[in-house]
């Protein structure tokens, strides 16, 4: 870590500490392992119920990390309801 030299820092108070930009992408990278194993851990338990649709679970999960919303569109019998019920307790 750096230590940079503020002048509005007061006597006797402690630098203000920055990461560099290795120890940024390093954090970042961390970050992608766990979602990426989360991910992973949800697909391995989704399939346990859910079977045949590793695609369409993936893509939805990734959406949900993502912070975005998912709006599930197809023919009735495929098992949507199901899937966000076992999404629901897998992910409480």
């Amino acid at each position: 870590m750096e230590s940079i030299d503020n002048k509005d820092n007061k006597e006797g108070q402690e630098p203000i500490q920055t990461t560099g930009p290795a120890e940024a992408v390093i954090k970042e990278e961390d970050k992608i392992q766990s979602v990426k194993a989360e991910i992973e851990t949800l697909m391995a338990e989704t399939g346990k119920v859910y079977v045949g649709q590793e695609d369409f679970v993936r893509l939805t999960l990734v959406a949900l990390f993502a912070g975005g919303h998912v709006l599930i569109e197809s023919v009735p019998g495929l098992g949507k309801t199901l899937l966000v019920r076992i999404l629901g307790e897998a992910l409480v």
